[in-house]
């Protein structure tokens, strides 16, 4: 797995409204580890043939999994979050 090419930066400079991103693709293993420490069974995420039936076609990764790859950033940049908001 390549390394994001982020520069390190401490909150304190970071201006409101600048933007980054990494890319990152995960495997069915780190997608099968995560289900398993979660126990987020739901048959989106671990059925073929039912997702296959679905509006998606296929399986699709759990939210929370795409929702945690957030702490890589802020790790990189030595921020501590303290609170999360969902919209749906």
């Amino acid at each position: 797995m390549s390394r994001p090419r982020l520069t390190h930066r401490t909150p304190q400079k970071i201006a409101v409204g600048e933007k980054g991103q990494f890319t990152r693709t995960l495997t069915d293993g780190e997608v099968a580890l995560f289900i398993g420490a979660t126990w987020d069974v739901n048959p989106l995420h671990t059925d073929d043939s039912f997702a296959a039936q679905t509006r998606f076609g296929r399986r699709i990764v759990p939210g929370l999994l795409t929702a945690s790859l957030l702490t890589h950033i802020g790790g990189l940049w030595n921020f501590l979050a303290t609170e999360m908001h969902w919209r749906i």
